[in-house]
């Protein structure tokens, strides 16, 4: 972990990894792929570390998609909530 310049400790970017105990309920072949038009990236990670909790879902972003594996896909609704 890196400090800044005011020795205060810079926080991770990302969530840490999940555990294989924290995929257990997760169906690894389920893949949620959501096209990155008008997704504000934050709002995403924030609904699904709300909904998830941290390091209980994945995140790629590849090609303009984002492909999202978790616990239960995003509603329409929550997808709405990310622009």
């Amino acid at each position: 972990m890196s400090t800044a310049d005011d020795g205060r400790s810079a926080a991770p970017i990302t969530d840490p990894a999940p555990t294989p105990s924290s995929l257990v309920d997760i169906d690894i072949s389920a893949f949620q792929d959501i096209y990155d038009r008008n997704i504000n990236p934050l709002r995403l990670l924030r609904l699904l570390r709300e909904k998830h909790g941290a390091g209980n879902y994945e995140i790629y972003r590849i090609h303009e998609v984002y492909s999202i594996r978790a616990p239960e896909q995003l509603s329409k609704h929550d997808i709405e909530l990310c622009k």
